[in-house]
């Protein structure tokens, strides 16, 4: 799939720790047998590699889950706050999103002004704590 927004979130992440990787689409309306093999959840993103000490073939699903472990591999750049308040404070707003998703993608299907309304509502918790330019701090 070229554009899901959990896709998305992990390719964030990588990109921000300048991770290499590979990408690899499938169709989600028509999943290869393979893939289903390998992920039988059927979520994506699937993050897969292999391990270098004992050979084996890892993977893990799920966005949310594949930038935390990126973010605790490759701890130079950390995605979230040290300080365990702020921290947890950034972990309501990432676990609430899902409130913004639905009022978003309803703009694809009609953009009335109540679906710009719902879509203003659900943002207002975002912009209560973006104060300064990037959400969650002084840099991207």
């Amino acid at each position: 799939m070229r554009f899901c927004p959990f896709v998305r979130r992990a390719k964030l992440v990588l990109a921000a720790k300048s991770i290499p990787y590979e990408e690899v689409l499938i169709n989600l309306n028509d999943e290869p047998e393979w893939y289903k093999k390998k992920n039988p959840s059927e979520e994506v993103p699937l993050l897969e590699w292999i391990d270098s000490n004992s050979k084996e073939t890892r993977s893990i699903p799920q966005s949310l889950i594949i930038c935390n472990y990126l973010d605790e591999l490759h701890p130079e750049h950390l995605l979230h706050p040290v300080d365990p308040y702020a921290k947890a404070k950034q972990q309501i707003l990432t676990d609430d999103f899902g409130n913004v998703r639905t009022p978003f993608y309803q703009l694809f299907w009609g953009k009335d002004q109540k679906h710009i309304d719902e879509l203003n509502q659900a943002l207002a918790a975002y912009e209560e704590e973006l104060h300064g330019t990037f959400f969650g701090g002084a840099k991207p």
